[in-house]
């Protein structure tokens, strides 16, 4: 038995230690933002109202915090449950640059859709138009829908295990059984909803991700970006370079950067 909880522990210290950069830093912004909402007058509509922010305040500094802002403890433990193991897979596999560079797209689309739609409906029922545009949208769920769609619609038709339980659906139905779980418990889902829809679009439609990959952030770019600030970030934790994800398919003039 002790050597078992030994070898727990240490499994659980190797996950921890080679938890890629940016995933890390994510952790630790939404860990720091939950604690820092305890302080009195915490300004939380500055982090997380996005419909005011956008059509009042005409600020947009919420589109790239809202993700690391949750409301509760069991918001934010959860998400880091089906965040965490979601977004190191990923960002092994796309490298650090291309990964946040798509996390904050992603959650910026999100973001706009969910302000626009909340502002539309608090116009078209104005009872409602005092919560909608204060409601906050935050926490990493929607941008876990779209690792979740993305993920589980590689092998649309292969059998999984749905969370803990045992029970055994099809992998393209995963994320619809997960939303309606998570709604079960936390009462409001619409930017869970929102990001599952971006992340439906994008997997099925639109390749947002592939479009974003061969206009802004190519090989090439991702490349020169990690050869200049790979020193700078690689003693913080594990940057994931293109190098090491990617080697056999990097451009001639970014093979330069494996040696970091």
């Amino acid at each position: 038995m002790i050597n078992g909880c030994i070898l727990c522990c240490k499994s659980k210290m190797t996950f921890i230690s080679e938890m890629p950069f940016f995933t890390r830093i994510a952790i630790l912004l939404a860990l720091s933002l939950y604690i820092y909402s305890f302080v009195p007058y915490y300004p939380m509509h500055k982090v997380a109202s996005l419909a005011k922010a956008l059509f009042i305040d005409h600020t947009f500094s919420q589109f790239i915090t809202f993700p690391f802002q949750h409301l509760g403890l069991a918001h934010l433990t959860f998400a880091l449950i089906a965040y965490v193991p979601l977004a190191c897979e990923l960002e092994k596999k796309v490298g650090t640059i291309r990964y946040v560079l798509k996390f904050f797209l992603i959650n910026m689309i999100i973001g706009i859709i969910h302000s626009c739609a909340l502002y539309w409906y608090g116009r078209v029922f104005p009872k409602y138009y005092s919560f909608c545009i204060n409601y906050p949208c935050a926490g990493f769920w929607p941008i876990i829908m779209v690792h979740m769609i993305e993920r589980y619609y590689e092998s649309p038709d292969a059998l999984t295990d749905f969370l803990y339980l045992p029970i055994k659906i099809k992998a393209k139905f995963y994320p619809i059984c997960f939303l309606v779980f998570y709604g079960y418990f936390f009462k409001y889902i619409s930017e869970i909803v929102v990001g599952a829809i971006v992340g439906y679009i994008s997997n099925t439609h639109i390749d947002l991700a592939g479009i974003f990959n061969k206009c802004a952030c190519t090989e090439l770019v991702q490349s020169k970006i990690e050869y200049y600030f790979c020193k700078l970030f690689n003693f913080l934790g594990n940057f994931s370079m293109l190098s090491k994800v990617n080697f056999h398919h990097m451009p001639q003039e970014s093979i330069e950067a494996r040696d970091y």
